[in-house]
């Protein structure tokens, strides 16, 4: 089979502009930082679902588990901050299912200012800095 010229000439110019030196440092860079680099421990995701993952077997025979958050019961599901902390959570908790209440023995609350303390919920563990366990006391 043969390759025409125009198409050589193409390729050719083609590399040329990838080899230029704008590009050079990114061709260096990227197979270095992937090969370096701990992806999963800068990755937000992760991140914040590792703490809840490695204490998992909270909730191991649970059906539902509690939210609470900062955010009034009604905006939980309208704001994109606490929707995407509602369904992180609900990731690192399955099988359980992640409800919008506190009325289940253990609660999840995640808080982006302050603390809100509700009576009947004891804090048992801290996940990281937004994220609390709370025990329902009857």
């Amino acid at each position: 089979m043969k390759i025409s010229d125009g198409t050589i000439t193409k390729l050719v110019l083609f590399l040329a502009f990838l080899l230029s030196v704008k590009y050079v440092p990114l061709f260096i860079q990227v197979p270095f930082t992937l090969a370096f680099v701990p992806y999963q421990k800068i990755n937000s995701f992760n991140v914040r679902v590792q703490p809840v993952l490695k204490n998992n077997d909270l909730f191991k025979n649970r059906t539902y588990v509690g939210f609470y958050t900062d955010v009034e019961e009604q905006k939980v599901f309208d704001l994109e901050r606490s929707v995407d902390d509602f369904y992180t959570l609900q990731y690192a908790i399955a099988p359980s299912v992640l409800v919008n209440d506190t009325e289940e023995k253990y609660v999840i609350g995640v808080f982006n200012k302050n603390i809100i303390k509700k009576n009947n919920l004891k804090m048992i563990k801290q996940f990281d800095k937004r994220t609390y366990l709370f025990e329902r006391m009857e």
